[in-house]
């Protein structure tokens, strides 16, 4: 069936079709999210620009949050301008991993999961400042405070640190990746402790279900409060 939606092709410009901030259509319905982008740096390498960006409930708010952001990076003096020498350890990673996920070379969920990750790593100051500076003890005194962590996010973490070394010796920013190699850094062993769960027996599941198949939605509610606390 031939598609005959007007709304296709619309634009948030176009009188009479955007009701606050929402198009309506019997085919389909999508929202319209006014943003406001600010260029933070620019690299000088690759010549791609850093950006960050502000959403709002219209165009007016999106562009008030944006102008504060501009204002005061300018008066603290934070734009950067990315060269081969001051490269962090951020950097390094969040370029690869887009271009990966450009490429297909990993999927919606693993460039989300990864994403997620360098948001919680880019807390760290050794993170954030010219990867040619980091020290091994500052990455070993890293990777031991996340033994309290499970072995995933600690595999994840690991990971991100291999990457951002291994691009810097593939573009001749360091001469030593020490996350590589017979005397390489080693991923710290998981001290975390999981909660033991014990699993329903067939009988117990049977129980179970006839029991929620016949009893009410507020003896179900009341057993299951006194269950958990």
């Amino acid at each position: 069936m031939k598609d005959k939606c007007k709304y296709r092709q619309i634009t948030k410009f176009e009188n009479g079709k955007v009701i606050d901030n929402n198009v309506k259509c019997d085919s389909f319905y999508f929202s319209i999210t006014p943003k406001a982008i600010v260029t933070t740096g620019r690299d000088t390498i690759t010549g791609k620009r850093t950006t960050k960006t502000f959403v709002g409930k219209n165009e007016k708010e999106a562009f008030k949050k944006a102008l504060s952001f501009q204002i005061e990076m300018e008066e603290n003096q934070e734009f950067r301008i990315i060269t081969k020498s001051n490269k962090t350890i951020i950097d390094l990673v969040k370029n690869k991993i887009e271009e990966d996920y450009k490429l297909g070379k990993i999927i919606k969920a693993t460039h989300k999961r990864k994403s997620d990750t360098i948001k919680k790593l880019s807390k760290e100051k050794f993170t954030n400042k010219p990867i040619s500076k980091v020290t091994r003890d500052e990455v070993v005194k890293y990777l031991e405070s996340l033994k309290n962590y499970s072995k995933s996010t600690i595999k994840q973490n690991y990971e991100l640190l291999c990457m951002a070394f291994g691009q810097a010796k593939y573009e001749n920013i360091v001469t030593d990746n020490f996350m590589e190699g017979y005397n390489r850094v080693e991923k710290p062993k998981s001290e975390y402790k999981s909660h033991h769960r014990v699993s329903l027996t067939v009988d117990e599941q049977k129980k179970l279900v006839d029991y929620l198949n016949n009893a009410s939605i507020k003896n179900v509610a009341t057993n299951i409060f006194y269950y958990y606390y």
